[in-house]
């Protein structure tokens, strides 16, 4: 009996449900999925490996996955990679505040050629937070831009110091640059950074055994937490992938996909002015001084919620001063940018 009559056959008998079928096939095969989450590859989707996408299910993971690689993985097989329909790829690039990745400039610049998604994490030391975040930085600052947001790895820290504190540091440093996503484990969350409130950042945990959400310290991160992780990574250096010639870390995705990874979009600055602006109401639109030469439609008007029709200052100072001989409604003084997409 080949695999796929044995799944037909288990469906009908009504032991395996479709959707879990289904979701299997959405992976990219029952036998690829066995391969990622290290069970025995047969391509039949009998009880363990029913068991162990039914846990999957139930804390909604999506069969979408993410990549991450470093010196310690075989180089990949670009097209092959690309093909697999891998979500994005993440690669290290520095620990502390002084070592690079040998392959990360090589293989970024490898996955941006072929069209992957990709980012950069750095693992985390006990060096001083400023000289980490300066070394990152400069090596994620050496390569294209990727499309994907940058890593803080945090598993590990000197045990007479403040981890969750370093991860606020340095966190808020990156949000100078456009934000970063936080990766740690679920032990290491539980027993170095549950003292407090995580960065208020994208979660990317760690956990090898059973389901996320399993146990005391699953439970909790889910109820602080279930709105922000956007990543789990399921095993470490042990799942097989196409065309990563080897073990690699198999992440699973939520429905938002890799939506929460990626960056921001660069901006260039084409014009800068200030605007007499006040809010219209509680849920924070804005409306603007209308300029006079924009008043064909209704010369009655004083506002615009339209800031291509806004009263424009050159000076703070100006607008400022419009605003105090102008008092209803009431105006501030507020710096606009126009900017154009970069990337």
């Amino acid at each position: 009996m080949t695999a796929n009559e044995y799944n037909e056959r288990r469906v009908m008998a009504g032991d395996l449900p479709q959707s879990v079928l289904e979701w299997a096939e959405r992976f990219g095969g029952v036998s690829r999925y066995q391969g990622a989450m290290m069970l025995d590859v047969d391509g039949k989707l009998g009880p363990q490996t029913q068991r162990s996408i039914e846990r999957k299910v139930a804390e909604n993971w999506q069969p979408l996955t993410m990549i991450d690689l470093s010196h310690h993985n075989r180089e990949p097989a670009w097209p092959e990679l690309v093909r697999s329909g891998a979500a994005g790829l993440i690669l290290k690039a520095t620990e502390g505040a002084t070592y690079t990745d040998p392959t990360f400039r090589a293989r970024h610049a490898a996955a941006v050629a072929a069209g992957l998604p990709v980012g950069a994490y750095h693992f985390a030391t006990g060096a001083p937070v400023a000289d980490q975040v300066a070394h990152f930085t400069a090596v994620i600052d050496s390569v294209a831009a990727g499309g994907l947001l940058p890593v803080l790895d945090l598993e590990s820290y000197p045990d007479e110091r403040d981890a969750l504190a370093f991860a606020h540091e340095f966190v808020d440093a990156m949000a100078e640059r456009g934000g970063c996503v936080l990766y740690t484990y679920l032990s290491f969350w539980s027993g170095r950074l549950n003292h407090g409130p995580l960065p208020a950042v994208p979660l990317w945990i760690a956990r090898y055994n059973g389901a996320l959400y399993d146990g005391a310290a699953g439970e909790r991160l889910r109820d602080q937490y279930a709105d922000q992780i956007k990543g789990w990574q399921t095993t470490y250096q042990g799942g097989a992938w196409p065309g990563c010639g080897g073990r690699v870390d198999v992440n699973l995705l939520t429905a938002d996909g890799i939506a929460p990874f990626r960056a921001p979009r660069d901006h260039v600055v084409t014009d800068r002015y200030w605007v007499a602006e006040s809010p219209l109401d509680a849920s924070s639109v804005d409306i603007y001084a209308i300029d006079p030469d924009q008043r064909a439609e209704n010369p009655a008007a004083v506002a615009t919620v339209n800031i291509r029709r806004a009263l424009r200052f050159a000076t703070e100072a100006e607008a400022q001063a419009w605003c105090e001989s102008n008092p209803a409604p009431r105006f501030s003084p507020s710096l606009y940018e126009d900017r154009e997409v970069t990337q």
